[in-house]
């Protein structure tokens, strides 16, 4: 998922590989918008995915910055 699957406008997200690779919509609330909107400037401009892939056991398979540990909490539904 990348920051241009991210259509303001509608509140969606696209999702490419769905079920049986089918690409789909998601429609977000509004504070899930605040922290999309709000979270490119705290995870900076490496090059990837919007969110940092997950190890199988929960990490992180690269360091976030502390400052983006609230925002990515919320993002994830745990905040």
């Amino acid at each position: 998922m990348a920051l241009a699957d991210y259509e303001p406008v509608a509140w969606s997200m696209r999702i490419r590989y769905g079920k049986r690779n089918k690409e789909r919509y998601v429609y977000l609330t509004s504070s899930a918008v605040g922290r999309i909107e709000a979270w490119p400037a705290v995870r900076g401009s490496d090059r990837g995915g919007l969110f940092p892939p997950f190890t199988p056991r929960g990490g992180h398979d690269r360091a976030i910055r502390p400052a983006a540990w609230p925002v990515a909490a919320g993002a994830a539904g745990r905040g």
